[in-house]
């Protein structure tokens, strides 16, 4: 990671679509993160304190407003 990049978390579990959104971020200064399952997406906001977090809605292991609302209790700013 490049010295204080804003670091974005993309939970998305299509692969191809995440990569390319990865990608696309990256080039616009951006640290990227990527994760496939809300769980998992979870354990890199309570790691990494990421400053902005994108999702799919529809996950596999959880619902969206599932995900928004254990984010914002691990990391409520």
């Amino acid at each position: 990671m490049r010295e204080r990049d804003p670091l974005i978390v993309v939970v998305d579990p299509d692969a191809d679509f995440a990569t390319a959104l990865s990608s696309l971020l990256d080039r616009r200064g951006y640290h990227v993160v990527r994760r496939s399952f809300g769980i998992d997406a979870l354990q890199a906001v309570a790691e990494d304190r990421p400053q902005l977090v994108i999702s799919e809605v529809d996950l596999p292991d959880c619902e969206c407003h599932e995900l928004l609302t254990s984010i914002r209790a691990a990391s409520p700013s």
